[in-house]
């Protein structure tokens, strides 16, 4: 007997109800892969299913997420850079 697995599809999100925006930040002082990766580490915390993208060259953090705008920018404070919400 198989039971039938109830994942995730297109139709059914994983935050059912929660849409998701995008976000770019400008991180201060992020600078290496070090940096890099506790700063996704900081936005997943708030959201594990985030998709973030991080531009070194440019300190810039693109984040789509259905976390807040203000709990993402204290994750990424509490981890330890100062950060910025960039305009579109």
């Amino acid at each position: 007997m198989n039971p039938a697995l109830d994942l995730p599809t297109m139709e059914t999100p994983i935050f059912p109800g929660k849409e998701t925006a995008m976000l770019k930040l400008k991180v201060q002082d992020m600078s290496c892969g070090h940096c890099a990766s506790t700063v996704r580490k900081a936005v997943t915390s708030v959201d594990p299913a985030a998709e973030v993208t991080v531009d070194l060259p440019s300190g810039t953090v693109t984040v789509e997420s259905a976390a807040s705008e203000a709990s993402i920018g204290e994750a990424i404070r509490a981890a330890g850079y100062r950060n910025e919400t960039l305009t579109a």
